[in-house]
């Protein structure tokens, strides 16, 4: 985990959350947030969605950080709306 750390200290180049990075990714994107999540994530998440294009946030009620594995019904339910119209014919 230091090696890691001591990577990311020493990358230059851009970063994933970059504003210019994130402006430039054009599929649509789903930030899923529990509504019980702490504020440093959900300051993460405002950042996302303020420069990603085409990105959307949607509130997992009653969930935290990790949602998968408490709410994982509600986790799939947001993510089989967010992927149906990918299913539609053209």
């Amino acid at each position: 985990m230091l090696k890691f750390f001591q990577q990311q200290m020493e990358y230059q180049g851009p970063t994933t959350d970059d504003p210019s990075v994130l402006r430039r990714i054009s599929a649509p994107v789903l930030v899923l947030l529990g509504s019980d999540t702490k504020s440093y994530a959900t300051r993460a998440v405002r950042h996302v969605t303020d420069h990603v294009p085409n990105a959307r946030v949607q509130e997992i009620p009653g969930a935290g950080h990790a949602s998968p594995p408490t709410h994982p019904e509600a986790l799939a339910e947001a993510l089989t709306e967010f992927f149906s119209p990918a299913q539609q014919p053209a």
